[in-house]
């Protein structure tokens, strides 16, 4: 929606943030840094 009454920053970074993980996932494994943390 358009209402900055129910703007919902969640809503939008949600996906984002699992797209996110699901990268940096990618680049540990790549880099074989995977589990070192």
């Amino acid at each position: 929606t358009n209402s900055p009454k129910e703007f919902d920053p969640r809503k939008i970074l949600g996906p984002a943030k699992e797209a996110m993980k699901q990268v940096v996932r990618g680049k540990m494994q790549l880099f074989g840094s995977s589990g070192k943390a």
